[in-house]
């Protein structure tokens, strides 16, 4: 056997063990970043129970303190109990969000403009609900980079026939 290929044939030896790593070290990425979006999603979701939840309660104690409600708010406000909650996928809470981010800005919108004063209970609620909305945009913030992360990776030139095989296809992030 001659020089040259054996220096070659070590050289491909060497690039395709190398290659091996690294793919194998993007695999280990690409199974953590995966267990982390599903916490993601079940905090996501946690989070979607917990807005519904806040916004019914306010309705409730705005109903006992003399608010009077339009009947559209009241529609939203009974549009789901919560083990049926429960049951929603993340997608479907998302869907839900707006409706329900609509209708705790309606009764906002509402206790700001009414002449009623406002009782303590009521405004611990809207408390809660600005602490909600601000724990809500950070885990959204968290769970997009983690799949702008891991369709990176899996899109990765060294990996991407890996990731054809185990069937791992692009994400969409959240709004």
């Amino acid at each position: 056997m001659s020089q040259e290929l054996l220096i070659f044939i070590i050289v491909l030896s060497v690039l395709i063990g190398v290659l091996l790593i690294v793919d194998t070290l993007i695999m280990i990425n690409v199974i953590r970043l995966k267990k982390r979006l599903k916490k993601r999603q079940i905090t996501i979701n946690s989070l979607m129970a917990q807005h519904y939840d806040l916004t019914v309660i306010l309705g409730d104690k705005m109903l006992k303190a003399g608010y009077k409600l339009p009947e559209e708010l009241l529609i939203s406000l009974n549009l789901h109990e919560k083990k049926e909650m429960m049951k929603l996928s993340t997608v479907e809470r998302l869907k839900m969000k707006t409706i329900i981010t609509d209708t705790a800005g309606a009764l906002f919108l509402l206790l700001e403009t009414s002449k009623i004063s406002t009782p303590e209970e009521i405004d611990s609620l809207h408390r809660s609900m600005l602490e909600f909305n601000h724990r809500y945009r950070q885990e959204i913030v968290l769970y997009n980079q983690d799949i702008y992360a891991y369709n990176y990776w899996i899109h990765f030139w060294t990996f991407r026939l890996i990731s054809l095989i185990f069937h791992w296809h692009k994400r969409e992030p959240l709004q």
